[in-house]
C-alpha cells in the first residue's frame, strides 16, 4: 500500500513502519487486569471499546417502526474461548454476535457478543428470549416492533413485550409445546392453505408454502386473518419486509470491509467495529441527504469519510522536514491537499552533530585520498580538527565504551583551584554536573566523550577504599550539614539493593586487610523473563573480593605490583598462588617460571 503508485492517501497520513508497529501494539484494555476481569467476560480483551461502540451507536440515530433481532456471525478460524460453528453459514466458524438492527435500512443499532457457556459451566436456558429483552430495553414502551426468528420467537417473549407495549412478530420453531395440533405440517392440509389461532393478546398463523411443509409464526401485532391477493396472510407478508434487518447489514459490511489477517481475535474483531461504524456513519448520512443517490455513493463516501479522518494527520506531517524532503511522501501529500507544499529547510544547531568517535559528522569525499590522487571515497566523517572529509583507511576510531573510576592522590592545597588556573588541564575535564556557581563548571563540554568528569562534584573524599576494578568505597563530605554526602559504593554486577542496604566501608576495609567478620557473598533478587514468564530469582553473589589476578598487592595492604615485577621474589609469588590455588609440584612451578618469563 506505501509504493509511490499506489493510493496516494496512504503514503501521505503515516509511515508503513509506524503503521506496523501500532499493530504490534495496540491493545483495547488494561493488561494488568485482564486476568481479574476475564474470569467473568471472556471478551475482557475488547469489552470497554466494545460498550463506547454500543453507546455511540444508540446515541446518533432513532430507529424507525420495525426493529430486527438476528445473529451475524463474524469469520474467524483463529484460537478464542467462545468460537462458534454454524454449518449454515457461508464462514462456518467465527465469533457470534446478536444485532438489534433498523428494519428499514439496516442500521445496527445495539450487539451482544456470544461468549458461550458461563465459566461455571452451568447450562443456560431461554438465552433467545433474555438476548432479545437485552437488545431492545432501551425502546422499551415506545410502541415499536420486533421481528425475530424462530431461534428467539417464544410465547413468553410475546407477552413480556406485550407488557412493554412493544409488539412481536416471528417465526416459530414446530417443538414448542403452546402449539395446537393443527398448526403442524400434515399431508392432508392443501397448498397455500392457512390455519389461525387467536387468544387475547396473540395470533397463530400456520401457511403451507408447499406439500407437507409448514411456516408457524407468532405475532402479538395483527388481530385478524387477513390474507393478500397471493392467498398469503398478511402476517407472512410483513414479516418478510421486516426480517432482513441483520442480514442486510452482514451483507453490505462484507461488500466493503478493513480486515486484514491476524491471529489475534480482539485485532480481527476490532476490525469488524470499524466497519460498522463506517455503515451507521453512511446510513445516517444518507438519511440526511436523499438527494445522494448515485450508484457508488457509498464507496465515494468511505472515500471522503478516509479523507477528512487523514487530513489532521497529513497537515501535521506538513511540517516535518524530513518528512516533505521524501519525494514520493510531498506528492502524496500535494495530491490529497489539492496544493503545492513547501518544502521545509531545517536550520542546524549551534554545535556540530558527531558520530561514536566524537568526530563532526559531514558527507563527501576524503581530503586525503583527493591529496593523494587516490580513488575518491564517499565518507560520513570528519577530521576533528580542520572538519574535512576523511575516510576509514585514513582515519583512527576512538571506542568509548563504559566509564572508569580512576583515583588519584595529589598533595596540593587547593586542586579546583589549581584545576581553574591551568586551562590545559581544565579543557581535559566535563565539569558540568558541579555547582553553577564553582570557579570550574562549564556547561558546553557536558556528556562529551574523552573528557574526565568529577564522580564526588566538587565535594571532598575523606576516606576511600578499594578492592578491585570497579569494586570500591569511599567516604563525601559535602558540608556542615553534609547533605548528599556519606558513605558511597561502586559495585559493579551487585544489585542496587544490596549495595545500598548491605554494603558498607567498613566491610571494604576489613575485607582488605583481612580482618574477620565479613560475610562474603550476599542474596542478590532480581526479576528476571523466561519464556514470557516473571520469576523471582535469588543468586547468591561474591560481594566482596580482594583478589586482583593483574596485580599483586604488597604486605601494607595498599601499594600493588603488576604481576612479573622485578622486585617480587619468587617465593612471595608462590606464597600467594599456593594460598589461592593449593600446592604447586615441581612440573607445575617449572611451567609457571616458564609463563612468567613471557610476561615480563
Amino acid at each position: 500500500m506505501w509504493k509511490f503508485d499506489s493510493l496516494p492517501l496512504i503514503r501521505a497520513a503515516m509511515p508503513r513502519d509506524r503503521f506496523k508497529m501500532l499493530l504490534r501494539f495496540i491493545r483495547f484494555d488494561n493488561v494488568n487486569t485482564r486476568n481479574i476481569r476475564i474470569t467473568t467476560d471472556k471478551a475482557a480483551p475488547i469489552r470497554d471499546i466494545w460498550t463506547m461502540l454500543n453507546y455511540n451507536l444508540q446515541k446518533n440515530y432513532k430507529p424507525t417502526e420495525n426493529i430486527t433481532v438476528d445473529e451475524q456471525l463474524f469469520p474467524y478460524r483463529g484460537h478464542t474461548k467462545f468460537t462458534q460453528y454454524i454449518p449454515s453459514k457461508p464462514a462456518k466458524y467465527g465469533i457470534k454476535i446478536f444485532w438489534a438492527c433498523d428494519a428499514a435500512n439496516a442500521y445496527p443499532l445495539q450487539g451482544k457478543i456470544y461468549t458461550g457457556k458461563p465459566q461455571d459451566g452451568e447450562r443456560q436456558v431461554n438465552v433467545g428470549e433474555r438476548t432479545v429483552l437485552d437488545l431492545v430495553a432501551t425502546y422499551k414502551g415506545s410502541g415499536r416492533n420486533v421481528t425475530t426468528d424462530n431461534f428467539f420467537t417464544s410465547m413468553h417473549l410475546a407477552t413480556t413485550l406485550n407488557s412493554w407495549n412493544m409488539t412481536l412478530v416471528g417465526t416459530v420453531r414446530k417443538n414448542k409445546r403452546f402449539l395446537p395440533p393443527n398448526m403442524q405440517p400434515s399431508k392432508e392440509r392443501a397448498i397455500n392453505s392457512t390455519n389461525f389461532a387467536f387468544r387475547k393478546d396473540a395470533t397463530l398463523c400456520s401457511y403451507v408454502p408447499k406439500k407437507n411443509k409448514s411456516v408457524i409464526l407468532l405475532s402479538t401485532m395483527h388481530m385478524t386473518d387477513e390474507q393478500t391477493v397471493t392467498a398469503k396472510p398478511e402476517i407472512i407478508k410483513y414479516y418478510n419486509q421486516t426480517k432482513g434487518g441483520v442480514d442486510t447489514m452482514d451483507k453490505m459490511l462484507s461488500e466493503y470491509t478493513v480486515k486484514r489477517r491476524t491471529n489475534r481475535w480482539p485485532l480481527a474483531f476490532f476490525y469488524n467495529m470499524i466497519d460498522i461504524a463506517a455503515l451507521s456513519a453512511y446510513i445516517i448520512y444518507t438519511e440526511h441527504n436523499r438527494r445522494f443517490n448515485s450508484t457508488d455513493r457509498r464507496r465515494r463516501f468511505l472515500k471522503e469519510l478516509a479523507n477528512q479522518l487523514c487530513m489532521p494527520a497529513i497537515e501535521i506531517r506538513t511540517s516535518i522536514p524530513k518528512v516533505v524532503g521524501n519525494h514520493f511522501t510531498r506528492s502524496a501529500m500535494e495530491m490529497v491537499l489539492g496544493r503545492p507544499i513547501q518544502q521545509v529547510i531545517s536550520i542546524p544547531n549551534d554545535l556540530p552533530t558527531r558520530d561514536a568517535s566524537g568526530r563532526i559528522q559531514i558527507v563527501g569525499s576524503c581530503q586525503v585520498c583527493r591529496e593523494l590522487n587516490h580513488k575518491q571515497r564517499k565518507t560520513r566523517k570528519a577530521c576533528s580538527t580542520c572538519s574535512k572529509p576523511v575516510c576509514n583507511e585514513h582515519s583512527i576510531n576512538k571506542v568509548i565504551c563504559e566509564k572508569y573510576s580512576l583515583i588519584y592522590y595529589i598533595e596540593t592545597q587547593d586542586f579546583y583551584a589549581d584545576l581553574s588556573a591551568n586551562s590545559n588541564l581544565l579543557d581535559r575535564m566535563d565539569t558540568a554536573n558541579m555547582p553553577s556557581d564553582h570557579p570550574c563548571y562549564v556547561a558546553t563540554r557536558k556528556k562529551e566523550p574523552g573528557l574526565f568528569s568529577d564522580e564526588v562534584d566538587a565535594n571532598i573524599i575523606t576516606e576511600f577504599c578499594a578492592l578491585r576494578a570497579k569494586s570500591y568505597a569511599f567516604n563525601v563530605y559535602t558540608g556542615a550539614n553534609n547533605v548528599g554526602g556519606g558513605e558511597k559504593i561502586k559495585a559493579k554486577g551487585i544489585r542496587a539493593h544490596v549495595v545500598k542496604n548491605h554494603m558498607t566501608l567498613e566491610d571494604h576495609r576489613k575485607c582488605l586487610f583481612g580482618e574477620d567478620g565479613v560475610e562474603l557473598y550476599k542474596e542478590n533478587v532480581s526479576i528476571r523473563s523466561f519464556n514470557h514468564q516473571l520469576m523471582t530469582i535469588k543468586t547468591k553473589k561474591l560481594t566482596y573480593n580482594s583478589y586482583d589476578d593483574k596485580r599483586m598487592v604488597l604486605e601494607d595492604k595498599i601499594n600493588t605490583l603488576a604481576h612479573g615485577h622485578y622486585s617480587i621474589e619468587e617465593d612471595d609469588i608462590w606464597l600467594e598462588l599456593e594460598e589461592d590455588g593449593g600446592n604447586w609440584n615441581d612440573e607445575e612451578k617449572e611451567l609457571m617460571r616458564e609463563l612468567l618469563q613471557c610476561i615480563t
